[in-house]
């Protein structure tokens, strides 16, 4: 989400939602985002990288390496689901949709290019989403613009239904903030992780958003990029394995994230990396033979 101390979410009673998801999943409390203002977070979360952009929140066009580029390379698919982008350029603000909040919008490479569409797009079979999605909630609904108490029901009308089936079928759901509501940066972000397979607990050591983003990429198998060779993955987490889907969402800043599980297999050398680029393209051919069934 965008824009809150942890503190101002967690353990307040304007977020009976926000707290549920705490008691679902590993809940960390020493999160500390990594930059001001909004944009060089968010290219953390997807770059590994702030890439000199502190203090600045105007969009650019990178050709960095980044999550999206890295996926489609490996053969998994991705996606951004933006409220209120419409049939707009990503690239540019319109509305309440910001570009400085869509990480994909940053970046030329044709996957990052090609990835944002209107959150309506989001579908309500999640056996349906991509491998990585990232799921943008407006500047209101991302409590930029907004209180607190509309972010959370926003995530409860628009994300709970998906967290629930993710418990239920292998998938995981990541609920991130962009920054604190300070200048500083030591007072903690909200960071919490629900999903199949992943018991929940509280975990007080301390993460960054290259640390959220070197978990996605243990997860799937893919190099580090960035400053992600520098860092471990979350604490507290039980490996997801082969094709998990991954929705960050961050409403302007405050994203959650899903990942959704394809197959149970936990494989890192080379052969076991082909064999899940295999089977991720095998999976999405069937998906577009039911597609055209029905």
């Amino acid at each position: 989400m965008e824009n809150r101390d942890r503190s101002q979410v967690f353990g307040d009673p304007a977020a009976p939602y926000e707290n549920s998801l705490g008691t679902q999943g590993v809940n960390y409390t020493d999160d500390t985002g990594g930059s001001h203002p909004s944009l060089p977070n968010y290219l953390a979360l997807y770059a590994g990288s702030t890439l000199g952009r502190d203090g600045n929140d105007a969009c650019i066009r990178s050709g960095a390496a980044n999550l999206g580029a890295a996926a489609v390379a490996a053969g998994l698919s991705f996606k951004v689901f933006a409220e209120d982008l419409g049939t707009q350029d990503p690239t540019t603000d319109h509305g309440a949709y910001a570009c400085r909040h869509n990480p994909a919008a940053q970046f030329t490479d044709p996957a990052s290019t090609s990835a944002s569409t209107d959150f309506t797009e989001f579908p309500t079979d999640f056996a349906r989403l991509p491998t990585i999605s990232y799921v943008i909630p407006n500047l209101c609904a991302d409590t930029h613009h907004c209180p607190v108490a509309t972010g959370d029901a926003w995530l409860r009308s628009h994300i709970d239904t998906y967290a629930q089936w993710a418990k239920a079928n292998g998938s995981a759901l990541i609920l991130t903030w962009d920054e604190n509501a300070g200048s500083d940066l030591t007072t903690p972000i909200g960071l919490v992780v629900v999903g199949g397979g992943i018991t929940p607990s509280v975990q007080t050591a301390h993460v960054t958003h290259e640390s959220v983003l070197r978990t996605v990429e243990d997860w799937h198998g893919l190099a580090p990029f960035g400053n992600t060779s520098g860092v471990t993955g979350l604490p507290g987490l039980s490996r997801i394995g082969l094709g998990v889907r991954i929705g960050l969402g961050i409403p302007s800043s405050l994203r959650p994230m899903a990942l959704q599980r394809r197959s149970a297999h936990d494989e890192h050398d080379a052969g076991g990396l082909r064999e899940r680029r295999d089977l991720a393209q095998h999976h999405e051919a069937g998906e577009r033979g039911r597609g055209r069934e029905q």
